[in-house]
């Protein structure tokens, strides 16, 4: 019987969290976008549309992508099958990972993160900003590793560093709000990381102005596409 009543209390204490979980992100997804940005978000849609589609595309057609290795500046080579080729998944700190796998609020908008380390990376899930495994390449069906290409090694590892020094940081539910930093979504923190520390706007040409998009991130000027699964 006490193993019983334990199991029911469980259960119900298990249901309950669930529910005040649920709650807090209603209330917390209620509010921080105004009528005018929804429109924006709905009128613009279809853009998020087409990237989300030519990510897809992308990554079943391989020989498309353009090879570069920011170690050596050598590009297109047969031989740069290194931890930054599209053969091998990158686990260099600074690379920016994009997946198309992930959807918020109904949308395919995708999710992105950074390597903080081979076996870590920093991202903001609707928990907040944290660290998490390095196993894109087994979490989601659908990956890109991008790097920035005005930047060098150390620089992108002083941007996953910045990235790793928002942990803890709750989840910004305002997409329009790009300019805060007590908060984050997931493209915000990349975007910002490298932003903040070099000036470069890694999302010029953004799907839905003033909001960062992350299946937009590969289709930028200033990024490369170093890995594709």
């Amino acid at each position: 019987m006490k193993l019983k009543k334990i199991i029911i209390l469980s259960c119900t204490a298990l249901i309950f969290a669930s529910i005040n979980t649920t709650n807090i992100n209603a209330k917390t997804i209620k509010n921080p976008i105004s009528t005018e940005q929804q429109k924006v978000l709905s009128s613009n849609q279809w853009k998020v549309d087409q990237a989300y589609n030519l990510f897809i595309s992308k990554t079943k057609d391989r020989k498309t992508l353009y090879k570069t290795d920011k170690k050596t500046g050598a590009s297109n080579s047969a031989n740069l099958l290194s931890e930054n080729s599209d053969d091998t998944y990158p686990t260099r700190s600074g690379v920016i990972l994009v997946t198309s796998d992930s959807n918020l609020l109904g949308f395919h908008y995708g999710h992105a993160g950074i390597v903080l380390t081979p076996s870590t990376t920093v991202e903001s899930m609707q928990n907040g900003v944290a660290r998490f495994p390095n196993t894109w390449n087994s979490r989601y069906n659908a990956v890109k590793g991008i790097t920035v290409k005005d930047t060098t090694i150390t620089q992108d590892a002083e941007a996953s560093q910045w990235c790793d020094e928002q942990v803890g940081k709750p989840y910004n539910w305002n997409f329009f709000n790009t300019s805060t930093r007590s908060r984050f979504y997931c493209s915000q923190l990349v975007w910002a990381a490298f932003h903040d520390l070099y000036g470069i706007n890694i999302d010029a040409d953004s799907s839905i102005p003033g909001v960062i998009i992350p299946v937009d991130l590969p289709n930028q000027s200033d990024v490369t596409t170093i890995y594709v699964k």
